[in-house]
């Protein structure tokens, strides 16, 4: 304390930039301290962990009270792109298994459909098109029940639009991993649609290819 007061006297006839700034970050730091210190105390109170036989009567309600989710409509997000095989691979099992509807989205991200939106007709936005309508034909003809919608904007929150519009109750999307800072630069899409939608979200990773 008498370091903190001969501080603000050295300060000069003003020390007001000394109360504004340090004296804030150093109440601020105590309280950290002090929350990292009572929190886990006070949590562990409240729910005071089970051991022995309460702990095998929990796991046994826990797993008696699974019920098996029933999915009406998947969807996936495509991307015009040879690593779309990964993700729709997922996607398809799951359509199939929950006798689902496959909705494929994909999103023009152009400047023609950030700024035209449906109107666009420039080589990306017909190219796109072609391709959602060509994909969902192919896997009907396999059995699938799948159909394209596409959509002009900003992927992560055109998405989320239209897992919203369409009824989407669960959602593949592919992750490539493109690195830090792609993944920073182009917009963490899949974080996005995770914080913004209630429904599960299932990140699909092409797995690494291994050396013959």
């Amino acid at each position: 304390l008498q370091e903190w007061t001969a501080a603000l006297r050295d300060a000069g006839h003003s020390p007001l930039w000394v109360q504004l700034t340090v004296v804030p970050v150093a109440l601020g730091c105590t309280g950290l301290l002090v929350w990292l210190v009572v929190f886990p105390l006070f949590v562990h109170r409240l729910r005071p962990a089970a051991v022995g036989p309460a702990a095998r009567a929990q796991a046994r309600d826990v797993a008696d009270a699974i019920a098996l989710p029933a999915y009406q409509r998947i969807g996936v997000a495509i991307e015009n792109d040879p690593a779309d095989t990964t993700t729709l691979q997922h996607a398809v099992e799951l359509a199939r298994h929950h006798k689902a509807e496959l909705v494929l989205l994909h999103v023009v991200e152009g400047v023609g459909g950030q700024w035209y939106g449906r109107e666009t007709a420039d080589t990306e936005s017909r190219s796109d098109a072609a391709y959602v309508d060509q994909l969902a034909e192919a896997l009907r003809s396999r059995g699938v029940a799948a159909r394209g919608v596409l959509r002009f904007g900003s992927p992560p929150a055109e998405l989320v639009k239209a897992i919203r519009d369409e009824k989407i109750d669960f959602m593949v999307l592919g992750a490539h991993g493109h690195g830090f800072w792609a993944d920073r630069l182009f917009g963490q899409t899949i974080d996005t649609i995770r914080h913004a939608v209630s429904i599960p979200v299932l990140a699909v990773r092409e797995p690494p290819r291994k050396d013959v």
